[in-house]
C-alpha cells in the first residue's frame, strides 16, 4: 500500500488523488453547457433550465478554480510544505521511540499529539490559501453577435478578456461591459461588431456603418434617408442587417393615366414615364403616342395622356389630268398659238391609308393607282414664223417734220429696207417717192403712213401703202421704202423704222 506521506515535490499525490474527481467534474460540466447550448434544457422548463445553467456554472468555475491554483503555485507549495513536516515528524518520533521509557510514553503522545496538531493546522491555512484564490477566480460571459462563450479571468481589462477569448475589435465595433447580477465578481461583456451597409435612394448611394441587432430602419434614419407612407425599401424596414446587406429605396409617385376614355389616378415606381404607363397596367401598341417624352421622369402630379393610333384603308376616285403637247407651226407668226387637239381629262381608282390618332385622320398615303379612263393630251401649235415687227403701239399723236401734230391709230417699229428702179406697183399706179412695198395682210393698200426713225432724226415722211414687198411677205420686213436714186438707197440701206397708220 502507498505511503499517503510521500510525496513528490511537483505535487504527485496530489494530483493522483484529486484529478479524477475534478477531471469527473469537468466532463459533467462540459455535458451540462451542452444541454444549454442546444436547447435540450426548453424540454424541461424554465426552472429546470436555470437550474441546469446554475450547475454548469458552479462546476464549472470549480474546475476553473482548481486550474488557476494549479498554475499560481499553490499545490507545489501545499506539497513541499506537507513533505517537510512529515519528514521533520517522522525524524523526531524515531529518535524518541527508541530510547523511550514507560513514564516517558505518556509526554511522547502528548509530543505527537502537538506536532500533528500544528501538522493539521499548517495544511488548513495552505487549503485555506488554496479556497481563497479559487473563491478569487471569475468567469467573463462575452455575447458578441448573439454568440455567448465563457472566460476565465485572468485579467479585469476588457480588452485582455476579449483578447483571450479570440476576440479582435476595430475601432467602429460596439463594446459594452456590466456585472453579472448573478454571480459577484462575474461580469457580463457584449460585443457588437461593425459592419458596411450601402444605401440606394434618390439616386445616389452611401455607404453606412451599422453593427450586430442594427435594422433596416436603423441604417435608414442614420443615412438621413426619409421614408414616405407609399415608398418601399429592399429589404424588409424590420429586417436585421448583415454584413453584406444592401438596401434600395423605391420611391412612390402619384400620377394620372388617361387611356380608351378613361382617367385614372394611381401610385407608380419612380422611373420614366413609359415604366409608369405600364405599372398602370395601359398597354401600349407600336404605335401609340404619349403627351410626354417616354424617358422622361415621371414627376408628383404628373397627368400622362396615351393616343391610340390605327390605320385604315380606302378607295377614291380622282382625276387624271391631261397633258400639253406643244408642236411648232412656221405658219403662225412667232409666238402666236393654236389649239389643234382640245384636252380632256382621265379617271382613277387611288388605294389611300390613312393614320388616325384617336379616330381623327391626321396622314395620308397613296399605296396604289388603278387608271379607270386614259387622259386625252391637249395639241397647241405655237407659230414659228419671223416677223418684222418689233412692237406694236396703240392710237395717239406724233409731231412731224414740219412741227405738225398728227394723230395714228397704231405705230409698227421694225426694220425697214429702200428700193429704186421705177417701173409699176401691184396696184397699177407709177413707182415714185412716198409709195411704199408692205404685206396687204398686215397693212392694207392705200393705208396713209408716216415713216421715221424712233428717234426722230431721219425722217421718210406720209406715204401710202401702194405695192407689195418680198420680203415684207415674208415678214422680214414691215415695209420697203422707194427712193428716186440709188444714192439716196444707200445712204438709208436697212434699218429699224417708226410705221405710223394714220
Amino acid at each position: 500500500m502507498e505511503d499517503p506521506f510521500r510525496l513528490t515535490e511537483k505535487g504527485e499525490f496530489m494530483r493522483k488523488k484529486f484529478e479524477p474527481v475534478l477531471r469527473f467534474f469537468r466532463r459533467l460540466a462540459k455535458a451540462m453547457k451542452s444541454v444549454c447550448r442546444f436547447g435540450r434544457k426548453q424540454k424541461a422548463g424554465p426552472f429546470a433550465a436555470g437550474a441546469s445553467t446554475r450547475v454548469c456554472r458552479f462546476f464549472m468555475g470549480l474546475w476553473k478554480s482548481w486550474n488557476t491554483a494549479r498554475k499560481a503555485g499553490l499545490v507545489q507549495q501545499l506539497a513541499v510544505l506537507v513533505r517537510r513536516k512529515k519528514e521533520a515528524a517522522l525524524a523526531w518520533v524515531r529518535s524518541r521511540v527508541d530510547h523511550v521509557t514507560p513514564e516517558e510514553g505518556t509526554a511522547l503522545r502528548a509530543a505527537l499529539l502537538r506536532q500533528g496538531a500544528m501538522l493539521l493546522l499548517m495544511v488548513s491555512v495552505t487549503v485555506g490559501s488554496v479556497g481563497t484564490v479559487m473563491a478569487a477566480t471569475h468567469v467573463a460571459t462575452i455575447t458578441c453577435d448573439g454568440a455567448e462563450s465563457l472566460i476565465e479571468m485572468t485579467s479585469p481589462e476588457t480588452d485582455r478578456i476579449l483578447l483571450k477569448a479570440g476576440i479582435q475589435t476595430g475601432p467602429d465595433d460596439l463594446v459594452s461591459r456590466s456585472d453579472d447580477p448573478e454571480h459577484a465578481g462575474d461580469v457580463l461583456i457584449t460585443v457588437k461588431m461593425a459592419r458596411n451597409v450601402d444605401v440606394e435612394s434618390d439616386g445616389t448611394s452611401k455607404t453606412v456603418t451599422a453593427h450586430y441587432g442594427d435594422t433596416v430602419s436603423d441604417v435608414l434614419c442614420a443615412a438621413g434617408v426619409s421614408m414616405d407612407a407609399d415608398d418601399l425599401v429592399t429589404p424588409c424596414a424590420s429586417e436585421l442587417v448583415k454584413p453584406d446587406t444592401k438596401i434600395q429605396v423605391t420611391r412612390m409617385v402619384q400620377v394620372t393615366v388617361a387611356a380608351d376614355g378613361c382617367k385614372v389616378a394611381t401610385t407608380v415606381k419612380e422611373g420614366s414615364v413609359l415604366d409608369a404607363v405600364r405599372q398602370a397596367g395601359v398597354a401600349l401598341g407600336t404605335e401609340d403616342t404619349l403627351n410626354v417624352d417616354e424617358n422622361k421622369v415621371v414627376d408628383a402630379g404628373m397627368e400622362i395622356s396615351v393616343s391610340r393610333v390605327t390605320y385604315n384603308e380606302v378607295t377614291e376616285t380622282r382625276s387624271v389630268p391631261y397633258q400639253t403637247v406643244t408642236k411648232k407651226d412656221s405658219t403662225l407668226a412667232a409666238g402666236k398659238t393654236k389649239v389643234e387637239t382640245a384636252g380632256k381629262n382621265g379617271t382613277a381608282q387611288v388605294v389611300v391609308r390613312q393614320k388616325l390618332v384617336e379616330g381623327q385622320v391626321t396622314e395620308t398615303q397613296d399605296v396604289s393607282s388603278t387608271v379607270v379612263t386614259k387622259p386625252v393630251d391637249q395639241v397647241v401649235r405655237l407659230g414659228t414664223k419671223r416677223s418684222a415687227v418689233a412692237s406694236v403701239g396703240s392710237d395717239g399723236t406724233v409731231v412731224d417734220e414740219n412741227g405738225n401734230t398728227v394723230r395714228y391709230k397704231k405705230v409698227l417699229t421694225g426694220k425697214c429696207s429702200c428700193y429704186t428702179g421705177g417701173g409699176w406697183t401691184s396696184t397699177g399706179a407709177k413707182a415714185a417717192f412716198g409709195r411704199v412695198a408692205v404685206n396687204p395682210n398686215v397693212i392694207p393698200y392705200g393705208t396713209k403712213l408716216y415713216i421715221c426713225s424712233p428717234d426722230g432724226k431721219l425722217v421718210y415722211g406720209y406715204a401710202v401703202a401702194a405695192d407689195t414687198g418680198g420680203a415684207a411677205m415674208r415678214g422680214i420686213i414691215i415695209a420697203d421704202l422707194y427712193y428716186d436714186t440709188y444714192q439716196e438707197c444707200t445712204k438709208i440701206g436697212t434699218r429699224t423704222m417708226s410705221v405710223y397708220v394714220l
